[in-house]
C-alpha cells in the first residue's frame, strides 16, 4: 500500500467524512477522539490539501494562523513525525507572514498578484514545501507502518490487512 493510500486509510473513514457536516463543537469532539498519530496526520493533510497553488498555500496558512490553535496543531503534528525539515519550512513561512501581515485579517488570496515583494519572499518557501512533501509523506508512511495500532483501525475480519498495510508499494 503506497503512502498516500495509507494516509487515507488512517483518517478518511466514514466517521470523519460525516463530521465535516457537523458543528465546530462536534468536529472538535471527533478530533479529540483520534489518536495522536491520526491527529498529526489530519493536520498535515489539512495544509497539504489546501496547498495546490502558491496562492492557496499563502492564503490557507494565513487562515490557519488566524486560528492559532490550528496553526499550532499543524506544527505539533509535523513535530510528532520528527520532520524537522518541514517544520523549518512552516516556521519560515510563519515569520514571513507575521512580518508582512501585522493585521492578519487584511489578507486576500490575490495578495501575491499585487505584491511582487511578497511573491518573491513566498515563492522559494513554497518551492521548498513542494519538494519536501514527498519526503514528508514517506516519513509519515514509515511511521504509520511502524505504529499500526496507533494509526489504523485494523478490520478484525481481515487478518491480512496489516500485512498489506506494512508493504510499501
Amino acid at each position: 500500500m503506497n503512502d498516500e493510500a495509507l494516509g487515507r486509510l488512517c483518517i478518511e473513514d466514514p466517521a470523519l467524512e460525516k463530521v465535516l457536516k457537523k458543528t465546530p463543537s462536534e468536529r472538535k469532539q471527533v478530533y479529540l477522539g483520534l489518536t495522536s498519530g491520526q491527529r498529526a496526520l489530519l493536520m498535515f493533510k489539512a495544509l497539504y490539501g489546501h496547498s495546490h497553488t502558491i496562492g492557496e498555500f499563502y492564503w490557507f496558512i494565513n487562515c490557519f494562523m488566524m486560528e492559532l490553535k490550528n496553526w499550532s496543531e499543524i506544527k505539533m503534528g509535523i513535530r510528532y513525525f520528527g520532520d524537522d525539515e518541514m517544520l523549518r519550512i512552516y516556521e519560515e513561512i510563519e515569520c514571513i507572514l507575521k512580518a508582512r501581515n501585522k493585521q492578519l485579517f487584511d489578507i486576500s488570496i490575490n495578495d501575491l498578484n499585487s505584491d511582487s515583494e511578497l511573491f518573491k519572499s513566498i515563492s522559494p518557501v513554497y518551492t521548498q514545501y513542494q519538494e519536501m512533501v514527498p519526503k514528508t509523506m514517506m516519513r509519515i508512511g514509515a511511521h504509520i507502518r511502524s505504529n499500526l495500532d496507533e494509526n489504523v483501525n485494523i478490520d478484525p475480519r481481515n487478518p491480512f490487512q496489516s500485512d498489506e498495510i506494512r508493504r510499501d508499494s
